[in-house]
This record gives C-alpha cells, structure tokens and sequence, in this order.
C-alpha cells in the first residue's frame, strides 16, 4: 500500500512551537488548545492570512525552528509502517522550505520516504499552489494520515483512506465515511 504521511502536526509539532515563539515574540501565554481552528487566522493569535505568512517565516527563521523532535511515537510508526508499505511525505508547506524540511526528515526518518511533495499553501510568492488531493492521485496513493479535516476529507472524496490525527481545530468537523479518526501513532500503526 502507499501511504501519504503529513509534515506538520504528524510528524512534526508544529503548532507547540510555532505558539511558544508567539508567546516569546509577543509576551503573550497562548496554548494550542485555543487553536480550534486550522486556518491559524481565524484563531486569538493572529488577526489576518497576511500576519500568519510573515509570523511564520520569522519562525523558521528563527532559533525556536532548530532542534525540533518528532511528535512522540512518531519515528517507530514510521518505522513499522515502511515495513510494509511504501511511504511519502505529503504537506501544505511552502516548497521555498524544501532544504529545511528535508534536512529534517533525513535527519530523522532516513530512508523512510521515498518522497517529499509540497502543496505551497499560504506562500510569499507566485508558487503554484496544489491540493494534498491532487497530489495523492497523482502518486497513486491508496491512504493518507492527517490533521486537517479539509484534507482528509478531500482525499477520501477522491477514494482515498483517510486517518485524522485528534487536534483541537479537527474535533468537531464532520468526516467522510472513510476517514477513521486517530488519537496517536499507536493507534495509526494498530489499525493500518
């Protein structure tokens, strides 16, 4: 089976940290709880899509992007699931971080993709934007492991299996019939 594995918020904690730098920049003591949304503008830390872009490229930028670990039990699902299967890296990140994120997943999952594909959503530039959707299909991918409802379900219109990772911003969105919500790596790995 292919499997499409997201970046952010599956792989990587992307929202701790983002918030924690909010916090450090601004003074502020936000939580990712407050999150309910996935649109990170709809949401108290920020009050436009044009704020969101430059927060999070001075994040990238910053010294709270370095050293980040992978989301816990992460790197043994990886693992186990490439023992079976063949996996790819599918994310909404913009492709002008493609050294980053590579550097990163080399750094930590070596070996275990055999791709990295980037949607360039919410970008600074003119970069052709892609749905996760149109990706997968392209790829031929039979499933798809996620944190955004939109997605998720995007892809399981298409005839795609999807797996949604709990988060705040996903807990009340309607799933389409075949999208099994997932509460960790453990149950991802028990029922795939």
């Amino acid at each position: 089976m292919r499997i499409a594995v997201d970046l952010d918020e599956v792989l990587f904690p992307f929202i701790d940290n983002l918030v924690k730098y909010v916090n450090h920049v601004r003074g502020s003591s936000h939580t990712p709880k407050e999150l309910s949304s996935y649109y990170l503008w709809e949401t108290p830390l920020f009050d436009s899509k044009e704020e969101v872009i430059a927060v999070v490229f001075d994040f990238w930028n910053s010294d709270f992007s370095k050293n980040i670990r992978p989301i816990f039990g992460s790197v043994k699902g990886v693992d186990h699931l490439h023992r079976k299967n063949e996996l790819v890296v599918v994310t909404s990140r913009q492709s002008e971080l493609e050294n980053i994120t590579n550097k990163w997943i080399e750094k930590y999952f070596s070996g275990k993709f055999e791709g990295v594909y980037f949607g360039n959503h919410l970008q600074r530039d003119n970069r052709e934007e892609r749905s996760k959707g149109g990706i997968c299909l392209s790829l031929g991918v039979n499933a798809i492991i996620e944190d955004n409802a939109n997605y998720v379900n995007e892809c399981a219109r298409l005839g795609i299996k999807g797996y949604l990772i709990s988060n705040p911003w996903n807990v009340n969105k309607k799933l389409e019939r075949n999208v099994r919500r997932v509460d960790s790596w453990r149950e991802i790995v028990n029922v795939i």
